[in-house]
């Protein structure tokens, strides 16, 4: 990549390089910016690979999401009459990300932004094509990030709790939750949102003795090629804990933090893991600039199970494998939820 830099004729050829050198990091903790994401808007819905395709998988916002009449399980063929797969091809190249899977849902991501107010869409819906006109709105206006957070934790029947880590804990709640669930006989973990990093909080309920969660390494500053190991790090324990079925659900939206977080809870004597693959980005971010003054940031930190198993680029390890589906999603159903509640019966 160094000569295609050094021949980049312009500003814009120069950012093109940048990017695609970027992308072939493979690491979806990597990203570059030139200062050109203001008035940035989005679609309220989020758009996943699902079957190969272009997929309506969630919202951001179910209320606008209905004033723009996109559903659940919409396929997207077409964007302003150009298509779609092809204009995903275009952007590949640019993109980064830690395997195929996640490098397709973020250029969706990329693909569906924009700086204008509408965007035609030519959808799959059923049987029927569907020619749309979708507005793009500023992401504050869906309060997303205050929305996921709403359900902490609920009895799902009077043998199955959940939790949801995307909510906001204190330690009292922690402690509360254990005792309200302890005659339960599994407990399920939604790590497929950005979770607080409080897992210890939680372990000290579900180990009783301490155990390693993962090996570190970082790159020897003074000796490059070389790695240095961090000192292992071990969750903490207590004598009462929960013995039932621990279930940790995991997705395509789960990286960084959600991984870590999956690992330290798959040290549980009982734990199981139900997902499709995550994304398969963990470890600290290290930011450095190129010429030019653009920023950009890349994983600074290797994590590997106790027993050497690689995590970045492959994901958290696997028990139970669920993928959502078109039909699913049409019928409004949580098949990973789902699968969990009968593994959480058996």
């Amino acid at each position: 990549m160094i000569p295609k830099i050094q021949n980049t004729l312009n500003k814009s050829d120069y950012q093109s390089t940048l990017k695609e050198l970027v992308a072939k990091l493979d690491d979806s903790h990597a990203w570059i910016n030139f200062g050109d994401i203001a008035n940035i808007k989005s679609l309220p819905v989020k758009i996943s690979n699902i079957e190969n395709q272009a997929v309506i998988s969630g919202f951001y916002n179910d209320s606008i999401a209905d004033l723009n009449n996109l559903k659940l399980g919409d396929i997207i063929l077409k964007i302003n009459g150009s298509d779609v797969k092809s204009e995903l091809e275009k952007k590949l190249k640019f993109v980064s990300g830690s395997n195929q899977n996640s490098k397709i849902n973020k250029a969706y991501d990329y693909l569906f932004i924009g700086i204008e107010d509408a965007v035609k869409l030519t959808v799959a819906r059923n049987r029927d094509t569907l020619e749309l006109t979708a507005n793009r709105y500023d992401f504050g206006v869906f309060n997303y990030l205050k929305n996921k957070k709403k359900t902490k934790l609920k009895s799902i029947t009077e043998n199955i709790g959940y939790i949801n880590m995307a909510s906001d804990f204190i330690k009292k709640d922690i402690d509360d939750i254990f005792k309200s669930f302890e005659n339960k006989r599994a407990i399920i973990i939604d790590l497929r949102h950005y979770p607080q990093l409080k897992y210890n909080l939680f372990l000290r309920h579900l180990n009783s003795v301490k155990k390693e969660i993962y090996k570190a390494y970082d790159p020897s500053i003074h000796y490059p090629g070389n790695f240095i190991f961090r000192e292992t790090l071990k969750t903490s324990a207590s004598r009462k804990t929960y013995n039932g079925k621990v279930i940790i659900l995991v997705n395509h939206e789960s990286l960084s933090r959600s991984e870590f977080t999956a690992m330290a809870f798959q040290t549980v004597d009982n734990a199981i893991t139900v997902r499709n693959k995550t994304v398969g980005t963990d470890g600290s971010n290290k930011m450095i600039e190129y010429m030019g003054g653009y920023k950009t940031a890349f994983t600074g930190t290797g994590i590997l199970y106790p027993d050497g198993t690689e995590s970045q680029r492959k994901g958290v390890k696997i028990d139970i494998e669920i993928k959502p589906t078109i039909n699913g999603l049409r019928q409004g159903r949580d098949e990973v939820l789902e699968k969990a509640i009968e593994i959480a019966n058996e």
